[in-house]
């Protein structure tokens, strides 16, 4: 370290946690460190150099402060399994997660959180790929962006998050991206409603009402528990469908959700069923 600029580190480590007075790190610095998945980035650190994480393969969550505003050519380039992004805002300047979106064409979660640490807002931003088009006659190829993705990001500025225009999007998201995706855009936004407005709320509202079954039962087969429960504190769905995803999971053997649910149900209808009920 040198003048509060990060050079070349060779030790390798699954989580790094950069200290706080980093003001720089170094193009290269970090670059095929393999075995990383987790990154913390301090508050003080102003710039990322080009490639600085280039071919992180396990790299899946990175957490940074708004503060980072300068980063450079492909610093997260190959990082294909970044899955999450923490911003603790404190300016509210986004130009940072604009470029770390950039060199990501998968699906990102992305979570912001306040000054004291409380998530304010949660975000999907949809997978994309390039594919290239030749135009033989003309002798040019044309880049083409399939999927929502590369209009998603263009929701994120130097200014902040653009809530109504990522918003706007879900439409056009339902057209060309899985559905699985879209469930997610729409149970983050209801859960962390930042600047949602009453009709993007009815419109969130009323895809998960329509497609809940099929939603939850998808989330069941992949065990992912936490999701499932926070589709139900949603409360869009009644008593029955409740039973009905109870059933379902009874049915499916899945055991530890089926266990959750039953609490669940316990805790918000009073329903203490008999033993012979659960088998």
């Amino acid at each position: 370290m040198e003048n509060g600029c990060l050079e070349k580190i060779t030790e390798q480590s699954e989580k790094f946690e950069i200290p706080e007075g980093i003001r720089e790190i170094a193009p290269f610095a970090l670059a095929e460190h393999r075995e990383t998945q987790e990154l913390f980035l301090p508050d003080s650190l102003k710039k990322i150099g080009a490639h600085a994480f280039y071919n992180c393969r396990s790299l899946a969550r990175i957490s940074f402060s708004d503060g980072l505003d300068d980063i450079g050519d492909g610093a997260f380039k190959n990082c294909e399994k970044i899955s999450c992004l923490l911003v603790r805002s404190r300016s509210g300047n986004m130009r940072g997660l604009k470029d770390i979106l950039a060199d990501l064409h998968q699906e990102i979660e992305v979570r912001i959180t306040d000054v004291s640490g409380k998530e304010e807002a949660r975000l999907i931003f949809p997978y994309y790929i390039m594919n290239y088009e030749e135009n033989t006659p003309a002798r040019i190829v044309n880049q083409i962006a399939e999927g929502s993705g590369v209009e998603y990001r263009n929701c994120v500025g130097s200014g902040g998050i653009d809530y109504l225009f990522y918003d706007r999007l879900f439409d056009s998201n339902l057209a060309v991206d899985l559905r699985d995706c879209s469930a997610r855009i729409a149970m983050a936004r209801l859960t962390f409603p930042a600047g949602l407005t009453q009709k993007a709320q009815e419109k969130y509202s009323g895809y998960l009402k329509e497609h809940g079954r099929s939603i939850v039962r998808k989330l069941i087969d992949s065990d992912r528990e936490q999701e499932v429960m926070e589709f139900l504190d949603l409360r869009l769905t009644d008593q029955q469908f409740l039973t009905d995803t109870i059933e379902y999971a009874r049915a499916g053997d899945h055991s530890q959700i089926l266990s959750v649910l039953l609490n669940y149900e316990r805790s918000h209808f009073g329903r203490k069923r008999k033993s012979y009920d659960f088998f």
